[in-house]
This record gives C-alpha cells, sequence and structure tokens, in this order.
C-alpha cells in the first residue's frame, strides 16, 4: 500500500536509512524496525493526527527531555529539534512538518527503547557474552505500542533494566548531576577556611559531603546561621580526605575543593557508564539471584532483585588487574556446590608456578597437599611425582590438591559450569579480606563468609543442615550437592552503584575499561 502523503518522505528516508537534520542522521541502526511499525499502520502518520500532535506524542517527547536521569543525552534524541517542530506543528500543521516530525519522534522512540533493551554499545573484551541487539525483543512492536498503548511511559520502563540496583542508579544520579554541575556549591577561588572560622559556602560544602557519603555527625544549624566551619562540619571533611587520600586536616583548602569537585564528576561519569553495563544484562532478576561486583571487591546476595536490597553482602577477591588474571564478566547459573573440594589446578598455573617450584624442592608438593594425576575424573589415578611425571604436565599428567584448611579452594566452591572455568569458592588466604583493593586471585571469585553463602544457597534443601554442612566442609573427600533451583549468579562491572544508605559510591575502575566504554558511547546512534 502506498504511504500516506505526511509519511511518504518518511519511507523514502528510511529506504536511504539517511534522515537529514538529526544529530545523528544515520538511521540504519533502527530504520528496519521503524519501517515494520509504520506498515502495521498502513503508512499512515503514528505520532500525528489531521495534523496535529496525538496525546502519546506528547508524552513521549516528555520522557525523551528526562532522559538524562537514565544516564543518557537528550540532545542524541534530537529533543530541541522535535520541541521546535511540536510548536510548528501546534500553529500551521504542514506535510513537510509533519514527515519531519514523524521521523524525527519515530527514530528517537526507537533508538531509546533500543538502548534500554540492549544499551548502546558493545565492549567484547570486557563482556564477551553479551547478546547481540535482536535478541528475545521486537523493536517494532516496541515503537507500535507507543504510539498506540494507554502508557507510553510504561513500554519504556518496560524495555529497560528490572534490576533494584538498576533503578537505585537511576533515582540517584540527577542529584548528583545537579551538584556536579552547580559551580557555586563549591567556590571559584582558593580557600582556606580554618577550624572556627567563617565559611560562607558552609551550608553548599555539608550538602556535597552529604551525597557523597561524608555526613556532618551532628545536626547543622539552620541555612542562614551555616556560615562556620565548625567541629562537625571538620570531621567530616577530614572524613573524605582520608578516603581521598589527601592531606587530612579538616581544612578546607583549595586541593581539598579541587578533589570534591572531581569526585562528583567521576560519580556521575562512573554511574552513566554502570547504567549502560545494565542494559548488557539479562533484563529481570523476579527469584534468588547473586551479584559479584568486580570493582566494589563485595558480593550481593538477592532473594528477589527486582524488588528488594541485598539480604546480605560480603568482601570478595577477584582476578589481578593484568593479562590473563582478570574474572570474566558474565551471567550463568550455579548449578551445584562441592564440599571439601579438590583443586584441579589449571593446566597454566601447574606448568607457570607449580613445576619451577617442584623442580626446585622435591618436599613442595607434599607439603602442599599437591599430587600428580593421570585423565580427568574424581577417581584419576595418582602417578609417583618425578621429573619425568612433572615434564608431562600439562600433557597427560595433571596437578591436583586434595582437600583441607590448606586448599586454595578453601572448604567449599560453588560450581556456574562455564567454559572459561570460573567459579566461586573458599581461600585459605584470608587476610586478603582485610584489605581495601582486593584483586588478587588468577580469575575466580573468592568469598570472605563461605559457610553463610553455602547455608543461603542451600536454604530450601531440608537434608543440609548447619551440622550436616560443617562435618562436610571438614571431611577428606569431596561431596558434591546438586541443587533442585538454579540460582542466577551475575559477575558484573559497575564503577558506581548505591548503597544501603542511599548513597551514589564511585569504585575504582581496576580493569581500565570505562576509557573504551566511554569513546565508544560518544561515537554516537549508528555508529555502534
Amino acid at each position: 500500500m502506498p504511504a500516506a502523503p505526511e509519511t511518504a518522505a518518511v519511507r523514502a528516508r528510511l529506504l536511504e536509512a539517511n534522515a537529514p537534520g538529526l544529530r545523528w542522521p544515520r538511521v540504519g541502526d533502527v530504520a528496519t524496525a521503524v519501517s515494520a511499525a509504520y506498515e502495521r499502520v498502513q503508512w499512515r502518520p503514528l505520532w500525528s493526527n489531521g495534523g496535529r500532535l496525538t496525546p502519546a506524542a506528547r508524552r513521549t517527547l516528555a520522557f525523551l527531555a528526562q532522559v538524562d536521569s537514565l544516564g543518557l543525552d537528550p540532545r542524541d534524541f534530537d529533543v530541541s529539534r522535535l520541541d521546535s517542530l511540536a510548536r510548528t506543528l501546534d500553529v500551521a500543521p504542514g506535510e513537510a512538518t509533519i514527515a519531519d516530525f514523524e521521523t524525527t519522534l519515530s527514530v528517537a522512540n526507537a533508538r531509546l527503547l533500543r538502548a534500554l533493551r540492549w544499551g548502546r554499545a558493545r565492549q567484547p573484551q570486557a563482556y564477551p557474552r553479551v547478546p547481540a541487539p535482536g535478541e528475545g525483543f521486537d523493536l517494532a512492536a516496541g515503537l507500535y505500542a507507543l504510539a498506540v498503548g494507554p502508557d507510553p511511559v510504561a513500554v519504556f520502563d518496560q524495555a529497560g533494566p528490572q534490576w533494584s540496583a538498576y533503578r537505585e542508579l537511576t533515582r540517584a544520579l540527577p542529584a548528583v548531576r545537579r551538584l556536579a554541575a552547580d559551580s557555586s556549591l563549591l567556590p571559584g577561588a582558593p580557600v582556606a577556611a580554618l577550624r572556627g572560622r567563617p565559611l560562607a559556602t558552609a551550608a553548599s560544602l555539608r550538602r556535597v559531603l552529604r551525597a557523597i557519603g561524608h555526613a556532618a555527625d551532628s545536626a547543622a544549624p539552620s541555612p542562614a546561621a551555616d556560615t562556620l566551619l565548625d567541629p562537625s562540619l571538620s570531621r567530616a571533611l577530614s572524613a573524605y580526605q582520608k578516603d581521598a587520600g589527601i592531606t587530612r586536616s579538616g581544612v578546607f583548602d583549595a586541593r581539598t575543593r579541587d578533589h570534591l569537585r572531581a569526585s562528583l564528576q567521576r560519580r556521575e561519569r562512573d554511574a552513566v557508564l554502570s547504567l549502560e553495563r545494565w542494559r548488557w544484562l539479562p533484563r529481570s532478576g523476579d527469584r534468588r539471584a547473586i551479584v559479584v561486583n568486580i570493582p566494589e571487591f563485595r558480593l550481593h546476595v538477592y532473594e528477589q532483585a527486582t524488588t528488594g536490597t541485598p539480604t546480605f553482602s560480603m568482601n570478595v577477591v577477584v582476578g589481578r588487574g593484568e593479562k590473563d588474571r582478570y574474572t570474566p564478566l558474565f551471567v550463568e547459573e550455579m548449578e551445584h556446590v562441592i564440599f571439601s573440594p579438590y583443586w584441579e589446578v589449571p593446566q597454566t598455573i601447574a606448568k607457570d608456578e607449580i613445576v619451577p617450584k617442584a623442580t626446585k624442592d622435591s618436599t613442595y608438593l607434599v607439603r602442599n597437599r599437591y599430587v600428580l594425576v593421570r585423565g580427568y575424573s574424581d577417581n584419576a589415578p595418582v602417578v609417583k611425582p618425578d621429573t619425568a611425571s612433572l615434564a608431562r604436565i600439562g600433557k597427560s599428567v595433571r596437578v591436583r590438591q586434595l582437600p583441607g584448611d590448606y586448599n586454595s579452594l578453601g572448604r567449599v566452591k560453588f560450581m556456574l559450569p562455564n567454559d572459561l572455568n570460573i567459579y566461586l569458592h573458599d581461600t585459605n588466604e584470608k587476610h586478603l579480606f582485610k584489605r581495601t583493593a582486593r584483586a588478587f586471585s588468577h580469575g575466580c571469585v573468592r568469598v570472605a563468609e563461605p559457610q553463610k553463602l553455602a547455608q543461603w544457597v542451600l536454604a530450601g534443601d531440608t537434608a543440609w543442615s548447619l551440622d550436616r554442612m560443617k562435618k562436610a566442609m571438614k571431611a577428606e573427600k569431596p561431596e558434591l550437592v546438586k541443587l533442585s533451583e538454579h540460582i542466577p549468579v551475575l559477575l558484573v562491572y559497575h564503577t558506581a552503584a548505591v548503597d544501603t544508605a542511599g548513597v551514589l559510591r564511585s569504585y575504582s575502575d581496576v580493569y581500565k575499561y570505562n576509557d573504551e566504554l566511554a569513546t565508544l558511547l560518544a561515537k554516537g546512534y549508528g555508529a555502534n
């Protein structure tokens, strides 16, 4: 069927995958889906009726203007152009203006749906298993639902991640973004306010410190009276200075001011990048789940991650920040738990680390409870640890560490079968959990409270009492327990997250992934 006069130009632009006047005019990323949506209405206008905007058009315009709260840029969706076209249509509707408006709004809405559902960029080094856009979501149907459904905002909301941590981040970002953009909060000229001395910006300084988790420890004066660097404010400054790694003086000086500004800007950037990475993951967590956030060095356990806060959290040790030692990022299902596990030493570790030590010290293998085995089963035969056997490691011989307190996997490991051989486990190096930065492993995730995690994982299995679990963790042979219900485990990389106090925290970019992602996002729509 031929297009209506108002949409003939829309069709031509979509066929050419080019829409002049848009910020990102190459529209090949959404042209097929937009065309399919128009075909569902026989190429009648989606967003106007008789030259007038539909209620759905006005509601989507309002939503597009506020996408900065989602870590997106309204300019990428041509919001100013749409506002101008809408004002023109309200006064003097015409076919050319309708065509421009239809094209611009359809592309903007399709791009926003696409961004919310799958993210805007691909970062294969960081997330090699991120599904390609197009999987599991009909973009044309989503666009059609925006245009004809009763509530376009609900369509956008359902397109995005349903995880509570994602939603908390979207709620926290606007406030930090306003603070980062407000140059009046912190003085522009160097200052050196001493304790007990006048400080005209004391109220603003309290506000900034509170936003980044350093609230003063007593009630602040009223804004009109808050003009001193009092002891409470000085202590909050001192705590911030300690965390920032600068001189802990409790004094508001130029260096502290500059660090505070940078801290706000970093939190804003980290939140934007973290929101993007949330969109690469499965959308919902409507059942029990475990989330390991690598930059935070923390594991969070959820009974229902779509609505609740973590049931509990714990420290973890993750892969070192060097080649072949990163903890890979993916989503897998925990299928079973092994108490008193063997450590089947990876061949690279065996050849690079264990063989040289065993060659120099004939007692090394025995002292560390290593045995050499032939084959891959639990019952693989043990072979004599002589020079010939050491030479066959990586070929027909493997290194196995027997169960015990000395075992590198500790007393329990949590298996999420994957071809990268990554899992969660206990450890015999408990002291590392006291470190602030905890990137020390070969790639697997070591958990600080393995018994607590095991209790939660097996909570629905009445056969596994705490006493039985403790005995299994002290046994001399492994015991495998299959889970009746698999548990999703997300290994994620979010350098920003909202803590239980509602503070937007920023974490170290331990694997240096953020700059690459920021560069990919800057390429704009139609480029990635």
